[in-house]
């Protein structure tokens, strides 16, 4: 398999555990980065990314420097949103694993307890489980409002890999990066 299908591929599948996400989310808001490898079970590939990805770690400082606006929009009033869903970063002996949690819960915005939203391939969690984790954790975040995605840096980062149909229907869905 060419390595453009196998990134697209792994899009596919980080898609697809968003579209779970969605339909995981109760709106209640109170609300892999892995060696550069592709991974694969029987039932998904997961693109991989090197430690050192540049594309990536920027993705996950800006969505860390707007996760403030994110909890404070999500958790005051999450009228006419879904899909609200943190990604977090597992720690594993290879490297995190970066998942997709939904229901979130938090007292301060500093420790979570939530229910992970995408099935792991590297660390020992279970779809629909609860997980709990600190801030420090949190390597993306979005929601999505009328149809249109909200945050998802990670995402944003994958683009240039996929192929350019595929690319430009995910930039549709794509709303503009809060300022």
């Amino acid at each position: 398999m060419k390595l453009g299908h196998m990134i697209g591929a792994g899009m596919v599948m980080m898609v697809g555990g968003m579209l779970l996400a969605w339909s995981l989310d109760d709106r209640n808001a109170q609300a892999s980065v892995n060696p550069s490898e592709q991974v694969q079970s029987s039932e998904q590939t997961v693109a991989g990314f090197s430690e050192g990805d540049s594309k990536m770690a920027r993705s996950q400082s800006a969505a860390r420097a707007t996760f403030d606006q994110f909890w404070q929009r999500v958790s005051t009033d999450a009228t006419g949103l879904d899909a609200i869903s943190i990604k977090v970063a597992v720690p594993h002996q290879n490297g995190p694993e970066h998942l997709w949690m939904t229901g979130c819960k938090s007292a301060d915005a500093q420790a979570f307890n939530c229910f992970v939203s995408n099935k792991p391939v590297r660390v020992s969690l279970e779809l629909g489980k609860q997980y709990s984790f600190e801030r420090g954790a949190i390597s993306d975040w979005m929601y999505r409002q009328d149809g249109k995605i909200y945050g998802g840096y990670s995402i944003r980062a994958l683009l240039p890999t996929l192929p350019v149909d595929q690319a430009e229907a995910m930039t549709a869905m794509l709303a503009p990066l809060p300022q």
